[in-house]
């Protein structure tokens, strides 16, 4: 038995998972709902409905996000637009033969980047740190 389609949360982001929608619409319903609507029961599912399910679905698993490399956080931290124009800026002030201007201006982007991808880093690295102390364990019922 596959579980039956759920209608879409319409308050849901569109570039949310396709499944967020249908799981908060179960944790939001009434335990007898969610179990209909999960096709299952208070009791559990017997083991040959759970094999059925795991070889439909594959394992129970949170997912997990990949660490962003370097260069992409990089490449991030330099796009944004006021680096953009300060570069433009100084790139200008050179040809012009403003040199004093131009060194400020790079110097000042520098900084920008600098101070924004160790800060980006050292966030990132935070949050996996948490992520790594959370455990998550269920109980099962079967038969």
């Amino acid at each position: 038995m596959t579980a039956p389609a759920i209608a879409p949360n319409p308050k849901a982001r569109p570039d949310e998972h396709p499944d967020a929608s249908r799981v908060l619409t179960v944790a939001r319903s009434p335990v007898e709902e969610a179990l209909r609507l999960c096709a299952s029961q208070a009791v559990g599912l017997t083991q040959d409905e759970a094999a059925t399910r795991l070889a439909q679905y594959g394992p129970n698993q949170i997912g997990s996000e990949r660490p962003v490399r370097w260069y992409t956080r990089l490449l991030h931290t330099i796009r944004n637009p006021l680096v953009i124009l300060l570069s433009v800026l100084a790139v200008i002030s050179v040809a012009t033969g403003d040199t004093r201007s131009a060194v400020v201006m790079a110097l000042m982007v520098v900084l920008g980047v600098g101070l924004r991808f160790v800060q980006e880093s050292r966030a990132d690295a935070a949050a996996a740190a948490l992520r790594a102390m959370i455990r998550v364990t269920a109980t099962v019922l079967r038969n």
